[in-house]
């Protein structure tokens, strides 16, 4: 019978010492893959015209990256779910209990319990941030100012937002982990879901037409996209920044589904670079 998990040492200054650590360094992963993603989403939208999106691209301007922003929000927004996690990973290092295999199938089932803890908690923080006027003036609307939609503005919004949105989530899915686990700690079945989430917020908010080829810098996305409901979540969330009242939820649609606010992308207005550059292009020309 699963049991919560102990929080005994998680103040402790080893545990903070780990958890800022760690979150440190999946800062720097989320930029490297904000990065890479970039790179690897011009040249086949530029270069090879292979994907294909709804809204112009176009030129960005390096300081509007928000390059420190989204390291510090990654930062606070992981840091008190490693909190939890972290003096469990003491103690089993230090009783020799860590267990550093990889083993496919718990890490598989912790990845999609993470996107369903994440996307379950974010879908009500993020409606509500919606329909109650004074958080969306005053904590949501920042996130929606800019179109097109693009890899760098993923955590341009207020610190509190993501404290009230992501963080909760985060922290579920550590204590139902640790609690299945009975405190036996893998360290890959955390790695590895941590990472696969933080690929995911950065597509989810790149605007292309979900393709193959869009996965290779982000491979572990695969075990999110077996789950029945999930949806391919850049084209899905492009649809909420174009008309807010719909697709609340990021990761799977079941939810806005329920809630009558779920709506598929307009497949029919996506097109290659040499169609929607173009014509934006004509558009200035006017």
């Amino acid at each position: 019978m699963p049991v919560l998990p102990s929080f005994e040492g998680i103040l402790s200054a080893p545990s903070i010492a780990l958890a800022l650590a760690a979150s440190a360094a999946f800062g720097v992963f989320f930029l490297a893959h904000m990065f890479w993603l970039e790179a690897w989403t011009d040249f086949l939208y530029f270069r090879k015209k292979i994907l294909k999106r709804r809204t112009p691209l176009g030129d960005i301007n390096k300081k509007d990256r928000f390059l420190f922003e989204n390291y510090t929000v990654l930062v606070v927004v992981v840091f008190p779910a490693l909190a939890i996690l972290a003096p469990h990973l003491l103690r089993a290092f230090n009783s020799n209990d860590l267990d550093l295999s990889l083993r496919p199938l718990d890490t598989i089932l912790s990845t999609i319990l993470s996107f369903l803890c994440f996307d379950i908690w974010f879908f009500f923080a993020h409606r509500t941030f919606h329909k109650v006027p004074f958080l969306y003036k005053h904590i949501h609307k920042r996130h929606h100012e800019d179109l097109p939609v693009r890899v760098y503005l993923t955590a341009k919004a207020e610190y509190l937002e993501h404290l009230m949105a992501t963080t909760p989530g985060l922290c579920a899915w550590v204590i139902i982990t640790l609690s299945l686990t009975e405190g036996k700690i893998n360290l890959w079945t955390f790695v590895l879901p941590a990472m696969t989430l933080i690929m995911d917020f950065n597509v989810n908010h790149s605007g292309f037409l979900d393709h193959p080829l869009l996965y290779i810098v982000s491979p572990l996305q695969w075990f999110h996209k077996a789950v029945p409901f999930a949806r391919w979540v850049s084209a899905d969330h492009e649809v909420h920044h174009l008309h807010p009242t719909k697709n609340f939820a990021p990761m799977f649609s079941f939810l806005d589904i329920l809630a009558g606010s779920n709506e598929a992308p307009a497949y029919e207005k996506f097109g290659t670079a040499d169609v929607i550059e173009v014509q934006n292009d004509m558009k200035n020309d006017k």
